[in-house]
């Protein structure tokens, strides 16, 4: 989202962003674009799954990375907002974090996708990991 300027700007009832006058949006990209990242992605993966079996996880994992980049400077504001809503015992807390988080979704997880890396021999080995991968196939 480099070159954009994000702001709280207003949601409709669908939870679609509108934006304001002083935002612009993100800079759009070009199929081309996207199929060369995409790609690319794929080749670097292709050895660490089974051959034929990157592209099953090469789409999910991408958008998981554009949501995480997206959301990672509201991450900290929204994992605040969520301590506190908690300690209020509120039923749906929902409305309140897409509001911190300025988008229709957010991120709650403790984890990013820079920590996962930070990680990665201990996820590899991680049993869970591999039988959540395993449902994919």
């Amino acid at each position: 989202m480099s070159g954009s300027r994000v702001g709280t700007g207003s949601w409709n009832s669908h939870g679609t962003r509108r934006w304001t006058a002083t935002e612009r949006r993100p800079k759009a990209v070009n199929h081309s674009e996207i199929v060369s990242f995409l790609w690319g992605v794929a080749d670097f993966i292709r050895d660490t799954f089974k051959r034929g079996k990157y592209q099953d996880v090469i789409l999910p994992l991408t958008v998981l990375r554009r949501v995480d980049c997206v959301l990672e400077k509201t991450k900290p504001k929204v994992l605040a907002k969520q301590a506190e809503l908690r300690g209020k015992k509120l039923e749906n807390l929902d409305p309140q974090l897409r509001k911190v988080a300025g988008f229709a979704f957010y991120n709650t997880s403790r984890y990013d996708f820079e920590k996962l890396l930070a990680d990665a021999p201990h996820l590899a080995a991680n049993p869970r990991t591999r039988t959540r991968f395993a449902r994919f196939e």
